[in-house]
């Protein structure tokens, strides 16, 4: 049997760094994937560079990784999500005044006048927004 041959404590190091091995593997892979598949306009969105990212991902792996999953991700899905507006505006909530939200389109995430009905640089018809 493998314990006998390097002994039970060995046994159990060796399938402790082996663990460590295969979850820092996950990680890693995860948030490359991530950073990769998450679109440019939204690391704009979020005031952060994609290609940084990816870059810091595949070759300081994986506490960059760990970095991106906790502290970046989160950033980009909101911006994605369209909880940031343009860089430099004040959310509404935070000065506490009513004013309407920027639109921007789905497909390509420029910023949209309101009350046009196709975005102007890319085509894509817009949906009417709510009131």
């Amino acid at each position: 049997m493998l314990s006998d041959l390097i002994g039970a404590d060995a046994l159990v190091l060796l399938l402790f760094f082996f663990v460590i091995s295969v979850g820092s593997f996950v990680v890693w892979l995860w948030a490359l994937i991530d950073s990769i598949s998450r679109p440019d306009w939204a690391y704009e969105r979020a005031r952060s560079n994609k290609m940084l990212w990816i870059i810091l991902n595949i070759f300081l792996a994986p506490i960059t990784s760990l970095i991106y999953l906790f502290a970046i991700r989160p950033q980009v899905r909101a911006a994605e999500a369209g909880a940031y507006s343009q860089p430099g505006q004040v959310a509404a909530a935070s000065v506490g005044v009513a004013a309407p939200l920027p639109r921007f389109c789905g497909r390509c995430g420029s910023p949209v006048p309101s009350g046009a009905a196709f975005c102007g640089r890319c085509g894509q018809a817009l949906a009417s927004p709510t009131p």
